[in-house]
């Protein structure tokens, strides 16, 4: 790998390795130099010169190691001229054209490529004839040339050919291979630095010997400080436990390492080793977002059993609490104050109970949406208790609160918000300290001055104030991203805030941030006043029209239930008819054709209430029908035909809920029946 760094113009005019020149040239002077030993045996002591000139390439050649295309050159050069001055002077070029001749074919393409081995062959074919006709060894008789000689000349020529021919093959297919290792080479290049993941080279001893663009970013050090570093000290300058190092290669599976810190933030490596020839190869993967992502999947997979799980509880406890604040209702209604006080105690640990039983909900993201008039202060008072408890002795929560603040809001969406700016504000202050809770009433012009971008009119203001580290603008802007954290990972999901904006958009309202850095933070939400009915106490129907009342089929499993709304209705003025399950109340509604309206629990055993109220809408779709439940995924039946609005009224409830929603769905079903206040009310909810 260690020419990974050269460009692709090596593929214009390639050149053969400097060894193979350097054996060239030593063919061609060792080839000289016996050429010139055997004329010095032959003719004497005056062709000691040619063993000089062998002598001479040698010291070139060792002098110039690195320099293989000069000592050929000069080898030619020298060659040539001791060869041309030999045969000028002594007539005899035959017995040193055999051996030197085909030296330079092969010397040239060594140097120059295969084209210049053919160019040598052609001009050593017509040197050497020249020679001897310039020598007088030919001459203008051709007599005088012997036969040996003539052998000899043939000779030479053929291997003269010969050797040019198989140097150019042999250099055409050696470049040619050549080229194709270069782009092969280029294109690994390419790979290495452009991969997706982190590369490391091994050697032997254990120390990086490459490392691609993205290994530096991942390690955090630039590629020079890297190479040559032993991988230990890379990863533990890197940030990694000595015990997560010492496990790399031992393992048959990928490892995770967690590098990094500081202001370059912790990652999560995926570390895959496996041994090549020469050492090792690492790869590492950055797998930090989906280490994430895999965390976010598990906590949704363990919301959504937490979720099945409180759906269950919710429909059970729920159906209690209907009995309960139904019967305290009832009770409400006796003449004895003793028992108005203690069904009014009854009903509120009945609130209390619902309240507890939504907020289980909202945890597993499974509650119905439902807005509503709600008092906000009333709402915020009931969780004091719970948010004083989550936040812990450390942390003091003061709650200043109107004695009435009322909105149109879901009361499980609220909670959430509540709850989230007030873990926020805790997060906030890691040494403790005062979180202030307030909810207030402001006139049109003071909600515009504390930050609130509604249209004119009353307004609710829920604000949360922390005396934590605060926020910079730029953090401020960015605060109700989802997934923007300033949380260590591990600590914070980033969901909180953005999870609070959406709530507060989708229920017509508006936050405002207000803080800097060392003085804490204020968030403040806005919604649009409305009035709030007085509570009333119920009391059987008494002055209703006849037409108002009707016979009204009761569909519920638990007996209890069906015998709480049988006793509500029947007090009302109706005529009740129950059912345990969804097959007889289909066998009531076929042969009894005065029902004036179906109450149906969603979750039953068997034929559940959506069926049922699906076969009813085919067998009778004239028949209105109101649902009831304890609990309601509509996301799981997404064709239900449930609207919460109209045709769904949520346990647990008590009588003057349920007598006022069967009241107003009959009068949607029969238009103009209640007169003008009626259709006023009906067009009011």
């Amino acid at each position: 790998m260690s020419g990974l760094g050269r460009g692709s113009a090596a593929l214009t005019r390639p050149r053969p390795p400097d060894a193979w020149m350097r054996l060239g040239t030593m063919v061609a002077a060792t080839g000289y130099g016996v050429v010139a030993t055997i004329g010095w045996l032959d003719d004497g002591p005056e062709k000691a010169q040619d063993a000089a000139v062998s002598l001479t390439l040698f010291l070139v050649l060792a002098c110039f190691p690195r320099r293989p295309q000069i000592v050929s050159a000069v080898t030619l050069a020298v060659v040539w001229a001791e060869l041309a001055f030999s045969t000028y002077s002594n007539g005899r070029v035959l017995v040193a054209a055999t051996y030197v001749y085909p030296l330079f074919a092969l010397c040239a393409g060594l140097m120059f490529g295969g084209r210049a081995a053919l160019a040598m062959w052609g001009a050593c074919g017509v040197a050497l004839p020249a020679l001897l006709y310039a020598s007088g060894a030919w001459g203008s008789d051709l007599s005088r040339l012997t036969a040996a000689e003539a052998v000899a000349l043939t000779v030479v020529e053929v291997v003269l050919a010969a050797t040019a021919i198989i140097t150019y093959v042999t250099l055409r297919a050696y470049f040619r291979a050549l080229e194709g290792s270069e782009r092969m080479r280029l294109r690994f290049v390419d790979l290495f630095e452009h991969a997706p993941d982190g590369l490391l080279a091994i050697d032997d001893s254990g120390r990086i010997s490459e490392a691609n663009e993205l290994s530096e970013r991942l390690l955090d050090r630039e590629r020079q400080s890297l190479l040559g570093l032993p991988l230990a000290e890379a990863f533990l300058q890197a940030g990694a436990e000595p015990s997560a190092i010492a496990a790399i290669g031992k393992a048959s599976r990928p490892l995770l390492i967690q590098v990094g810190g500081g202001a370059s933030g912790a990652r999560t490596l995926e570390v895959l080793a496996r041994e090549v020839v020469g050492g090792a190869q690492l790869v590492l993967r950055n797998v930090t977002e989906q280490r994430a992502l895999e965390e976010h999947l598990a906590h949704a997979q363990r919301m959504e059993t937490v979720g099945i799980l409180a759906g269950g509880v919710a429909h059970d406890f729920n159906n209690l609490l209907t009995i309960v604040q139904g019967n305290a209702a009832l009770l409400g209604g006796h003449s004895d104050e003793r028992v108005q006080r203690l069904a009014s105690e009854i009903a509120d640990a009945g609130r209390r109970g619902a309240a507890l039983t939504r907020r289980l909900l909202s945890t597993a993201r499974r509650d119905l949406s439902s807005p509503e008039r709600l008092d906000l202060s009333e709402v915020v008072e009931l969780m004091k208790p719970l948010l004083q408890r989550f936040l812990g002795p450390r942390y003091r929560l003061e709650l200043a609160a109107a004695e009435v603040a009322g909105a149109w809001l879901d009361q499980t969406q609220i909670e959430q918000v509540v709850f989230n700016l007030v873990s926020n504000a805790r997060d906030a202050m890691q040494a403790g300290g005062v979180i202030e809770l307030s909810v207030l009433c402001l006139t049109a012009e003071a909600a515009r001055a504390q930050g609130s971008a509604l249209a004119p009119g009353p307004q609710v203001m829920l604000e949360v104030r922390d005396c934590g580290s605060g926020m910079s603008p730029e953090l401020q802007r960015r605060i109700f991203e989802p997934f923007f954290t300033t949380k260590p990972p591990g600590k914070g999901t980033g969901l909180g805030l953005a999870a609070v904006h959406g709530i507060v958009a989708s229920n017509r309202g508006h936050i405002a941030v207000e803080s800097q850095p060392g003085q804490g933070s204020c968030f403040r939400v806005f919604f649009p006043q409305v009035e709030l009915p007085p509570r009333a106490k119920w009391q059987p129907h008494a002055g209703a029209t006849s037409r108002m009342r009707g016979r009204i089929l009761v569909v519920d499993d638990e007996e209890i239930v069906r015998t709480f709304v049988e006793r509500v209705l029947t007090l009302d003025g109706y005529e009740v008819t129950t059912a345990e399950d969804g097959t007889l109340a289909l066998e009531i509604c076929s042969r009894d054709a005065d029902l004036s309206l179906v109450l149906i629990d969603v979750r039953m055993p068997g034929l559940s209430g959506i069926e049922l109220g699906q076969r009813l809408r085919v067998q009778r779709p004239e028949l209105p029908i109101l649902f009831m439940s304890g609990y309601f995924d509509q996301t799981a039946a997404p064709d239900h035909g449930l609207d919460p609005a109209t045709n769904l009224v949520p346990k647990p409830f008590d009588p003057i809920h349920l007598v006022e929603r069967i009241s107003l769905l009959l009068a949607s079903s029969a238009p103009g029946a209640l007169g003008t206040a009626a259709e006023e009310e009906l067009a009011q909810h």
